[in-house]
């Protein structure tokens, strides 16, 4: 007669751990939005510079 083989139990705390703790997700997006202005919208660019840029 050939042993059979088991499953490991999933009963318990390691049963309890599994369903409270989601799975980790690898993927992940972070969206930003940057906005700055000189103070009093000041306008630093002036036409000489302007030519450069």
């Amino acid at each position: 007669m050939a042993p059979t083989q088991t499953k490991p139990d999933e009963s318990g705390l390691k049963a309890i751990l599994h369903s409270l703790i989601p799975m980790r997700k690898s993927f992940t997006q972070l969206y930003l939005h940057c906005a700055w202005a000189t103070w009093d919208r000041l306008p630093l660019i002036t036409p000489d510079i302007q030519q450069v840029i």
